[in-house]
């Protein structure tokens, strides 16, 4: 009896640590569309954006800017392209979220996600 309660014990205790590991999802990208802002306002809300959340942002050329979202042991990098008609949030690089082409930590799309949400905010300060 002692052994069966061992053998189910161990089962148990398997399977708990097997569902710890890091779930991976599809990799999101942004395509927003926006209308009545200049492309310099456009730029400006991503700037502010990246800042307000710990984003390292560097203009790459005319209408695109690199940021990186960094800590102790993982990070990701974007391609943020946009004009006076919206943005692309594209992926770039990233390190320790488990990218395997097509997969990725869920970290990363909610990095993403937030990004997108605080431009959109940023854009509408902008608008009043």
């Amino acid at each position: 009896m002692k052994r069966v309660i061992y053998i189910v014990l161990s089962l148990v205790m398997s399977l708990s640590l097997f569902g710890c590991g890091a779930r991976t999802y599809p990799v999101e990208q942004v395509h927003e569309h926006v209308t009545g802002f200049s492309v310099d306002e456009v730029r400006k809300a991503i700037l502010m954006s990246t800042a307000d959340l710990g984003w390292t942002a560097a203009e790459q050329d005319s209408q695109s800017i690199k940021a990186v979202q960094e800590r102790s042991k993982y990070g990701a990098t974007v391609v943020i392209k946009y004009s006076d008609n919206g943005y692309d949030i594209v992926y770039g690089s990233s390190y320790g979220l488990k990218y395997d082409g097509s997969q990725i930590h869920g970290t990363y799309n909610r990095w993403l996600q937030n990004l997108n949400k605080q431009i959109k905010a940023n854009l509408q300060k902008i608008k009043l």
